[in-house]
């Protein structure tokens, strides 16, 4: 009981700092000159402490991003977790990712909301998101992705997520 109130309170602490920092920052450091579009795929593994128990899975992530500025990225996802003691349940979200902007990797901060649905488990519940991660870009248009992301499920249930995407991007405007 007492893990989960600090993963909250962590949780809720992280995106009440990346909020404003992600809607500021870019708007004071630079004018937009890309605005690349992101399609990712890939899969990871959770630790979750749902309703009564506690236990790790596995998940299937897709992601589009978007760059509303160089160091600004709107992302939605869609993420397919499978409990190994649970039915499957799907997380629908959407975030800003907070990115330096470098050549060949940057990492990011994101924070967002995100639905998660299982009518057989726990129903539909909405929570907060928080994560920390990096693009290693290998070429102009392919990279990988690997994030660890901490949410909120409902009222006081909590998941820890680490995955690992391969991207493709697609670049727009003067670089």
């Amino acid at each position: 009981m007492a893990m989960r109130s600090v993963s909250v309170g962590v949780l809720l602490v992280a995106c009440a700092v990346a909020w404003p920092v992600a809607v500021v920052w870019p708007v004071a450091l630079e004018a937009q000159q890309r605005s690349d579009l992101v399609v990712a795929v890939g899969g990871g593994g959770t630790y979750y402490c749902i309703i009564t128990r506690c236990g790790t899975g596995g998940t299937v992530v897709g992601l589009v991003g978007y760059g509303l500025a160089p160091s600004l990225m709107v992302v939605a996802s869609g993420r397919w977790h499978d409990c190994f003691d649970c039915r499957r349940f799907l997380v629908a979200e959407g975030s800003l990712q907070l990115r330096h902007r470098g050549r060949r990797m940057q990492p990011f901060v994101a924070a967002g909301v995100g639905v998660s649905s299982d009518p057989d488990f726990m129903g539909d519940k909405v929570g907060l998101h928080a994560a920390v991660g990096t693009w290693l870009w290998l070429s102009p248009r392919w990279g990988l992705q690997a994030e660890l992301r901490g949410r909120q499920v409902g009222r006081g249930d909590a998941m820890a997520e680490l995955s690992l995407t391969v991207a493709r991007r697609f670049l727009a405007g003067p670089s």
